[in-house]
């Protein structure tokens, strides 16, 4: 079994959301890759919809997406929420879709939706491991 070697920095790791913890592991990941990642505060979200989906499909089209949660609470050092949240796979890269995939993930939130963001990948396919 081959480990994945990460960079030797000394500074310790601080886990963040989903999206925060895998933009910081991707520069110590040396032998494989991480996803492109698009990160959306609910905030900025909620001031220009149509900006956010302006810069999801400049970036990401025409792949299909995965539209995730990426909470604060959901993961922490004390706890896991893992699947406490919406999650919304194979979303077309088209104005409707992927505004509905984020109502649906940020609705998912309910009352905590404020500070939360989503985060925005390509759909991975045909995966063999």
């Amino acid at each position: 079994m081959k480990t994945m070697p990460f960079s030797t920095d000394p500074a310790p790791f601080q886990f963040g959301t989903k999206a925060q913890t895998l933009a910081l592991l991707a520069p110590r990941v040396s032998l494989s890759c991480l996803c492109d990642q698009i990160i959306v505060p609910v905030a900025d979200w909620r001031e220009n919809p149509a900006d956010m989906v302006g810069a999801i499909v400049s970036r990401m089209a025409p792949r299909r997406l995965a539209v995730r949660s990426s909470s604060t609470i959901e993961d922490t050092a004390e706890h896991s929420n893992a699947g406490a949240f919406h999650s919304v796979t194979g979303v077309e890269s088209t104005d409707h879709d992927i505004r509905t995939a984020m109502e649906s993930v940020i609705a998912s939130y309910g009352d905590q939706a404020g500070d939360q963001e989503v985060l925005v990948q390509p759909m991975v396919e045909d995966v063999v491991i």
